[in-house]
């Protein structure tokens, strides 16, 4: 697994995940990581929060981003980041998407694997991927308009798995949310 990170707790977790980690752990983690790269998108977009004005002692940003703020759950954020424009309709569609796994491997105890249908049906759905994912090697060119081409050993084989779809998914998504591709990604 092959990430951008932006902080030391970041690569253990990548590490941990990577080494000996369940399948719900992967699409937990691996979400809520993905989670945190949309939160950065919007405050990068905001008032700076040392600047923000404070309400009883917190900050504004504080108070929208507390998990019963407006700005507290996964998809208030990504319903945000897409109609300022900060992100295009695929990339909406795919963190909609990668939300939803998450949430599935979360809150139903049955959901364990990446293989079960309901799980792999969603994987199915990325976009992104078959847009921004090259092996040059093995004739996988991705989109020649795309921003950026994420090159992968062995992709043709790793985007027929559900689990590698949505790892891949995951870094492509954390790649042009970092690098702040906007409505073009």
């Amino acid at each position: 697994m092959r990430w951008s990170v932006t902080h030391h707790d970041e690569k253990v977790a990548i590490d941990e995940l990577y080494y000996h980690a369940s399948d719900r752990a992967i699409a937990i983690v691996v979400g809520s990581m993905i989670e945190m790269r949309v939160s950065a998108l919007l405050k990068d977009a905001m008032v700076e929060e040392r600047t923000s004005l404070k309400i009883r002692g917190e900050t504004i940003h504080s108070r929208m981003f507390h998990s019963s703020g407006p700005l507290g759950s996964f998809s208030s954020k990504i319903r945000l980041a897409y109609l300022l424009r900060l992100l295009s309709e695929r990339a909406f569609r795919d963190l909609e998407n990668l939300k939803d796994i998450r949430n599935l491997f979360a809150h139903d105890i049955e959901i364990g694997s990446f293989e079960l249908q309901t799980v792999s049906d969603k994987c199915r759905n990325f976009s992104l991927v078959d847009r921004y994912v090259t092996d040059t090697e093995n004739g996988i060119h991705g989109d020649a308009e795309a921003l950026f081409g994420y090159e992968v050993d062995r992709a043709g084989d790793r985007l027929k798995h559900p689990k590698e779809r949505y790892l891949l998914t995951a870094q492509v998504l954390s790649i042009g949310i970092q690098h702040g591709a906007g409505p073009n990604f």
